[in-house]
Parts: C-alpha cells; structure tokens; sequence
C-alpha cells in the first residue's frame, strides 16, 4: 500500500472503531459492568485477578486503560485498549484483521473493495486453490457451532469451560454477530 492509501485505510480502521462503544463491548464481551469510582468509571479487568476495578473509561479517546499495568519500555502511566484490542483479548478474535472484521460485522460497516485482499486466482502464485476447502471447512464450523446452540445437553465439556473461562457469552445472537464456528472433530 502507497502512504496515501494507508493513511486512508487507518482513517477508515479509526472510523469503524469509533462507531463500537468500547465500554460497551467490554461489558457485552466479559459481563464486567463499569461503576463509578471517583470520577471515573471502572470495571475489573477479566484476563487477570482483579480485586478492584482497574480498568478505565477514557471517553473522549474511546480507550480502556488499566493503570497498574506498565507498558515496556515506556514511562507512561498504563496501558491503554482500543475496540481492536478487546475484540482480540475478550472476544475470540485471532489477529487484527479477524478483529477488524468483527468490528465491521458489529457496526454493519462494509469491508471496502480496495482494502480487500485479492482472491488466490488473482495471487496465481498459491499451488491449489484453497478456497473452496475453507469455504467447506467454515461452513462445517458454524453448522457445528448452530448444533450445539440448538442442543445445549450436547456441547461437550471443554467447549463449555472454553467460553467460560473467556466470559464468552454462548448465546446464538451474539455468536452470529461474532461470526464464530467450532471446528467438528475429525
């Protein structure tokens, strides 16, 4: 990407994340509700012991900011979490741009053409086309992800303690929203 078209495609990443109230998504994501504390609203953290509320509200930044936690090599006062962020630490996303898509799917943003990467036929450099397997593959997940929403007696224990131990609501509007599946045993 040319420096004109990352400076556009960070102002469209800024874009989507300010449409997703952080404090609102940590709270959807972790049950964790924010409260008053001062005059600033807090929440515990959910991905490490917290017996008071360490996690903040920065509102006009739209960022979460736990102040016991030092950023590396930096004299700052905490680390701060954006939509991005959270969606990647709460809410199953695997890199940032399975976050980003997240978002986009949140806030019923549409991904733009120009920031979509070019199919493995336009690639030509790939050896197979791998793109009708993980269309199979995903597809797969998510039936057996709507097969254990219909018939919760059925989910097996580990994928019950995964959700859990992450505060992931096992809900179908929030699973649908998230776009998540679960890979069938094999």
């Amino acid at each position: 990407m040319s420096e004109k078209s990352t400076s556009e495609f960070s102002e469209w990443v800024e874009s989507v994340k300010a449409k997703i109230p952080i404090n609102e998504l940590y709270t959807k994501l972790t049950g964790q509700d924010f409260e008053r504390h001062d005059s600033r609203l807090r929440a515990k953290i959910s991905w490490r012991e917290d017996n008071s509320p360490s996690l903040t509200f920065v509102p006009d930044k739209n960022l979460l900011t736990d102040f016991t936690e030092r950023v590396e090599g930096s004299d700052k006062a905490g680390k701060s979490y954006n939509v991005i962020d959270i969606l990647q630490k709460c809410g199953g996303a695997v890199n940032f741009a399975h976050a980003l898509q997240m978002a986009c799917e949140i806030t019923g943003e549409e991904w733009p053409d120009k920031y979509k990467k070019k199919s493995n036929k336009e690639l030509g450099h790939l050896p197979h086309n791998i793109g009708p397997k993980l269309k199979e593959v995903w597809e797969a997940c998510q039936a057996n992800i709507s097969y254990m929403i219909d018939n919760p007696n059925k989910r097996p224990v580990s994928i019950v303690k995964f959700f859990e131990d992450r505060n992931i609501p096992f809900e179908a509007e929030f699973l649908k929203t998230m776009n998540l599946g679960i890979a069938p045993k094999y």
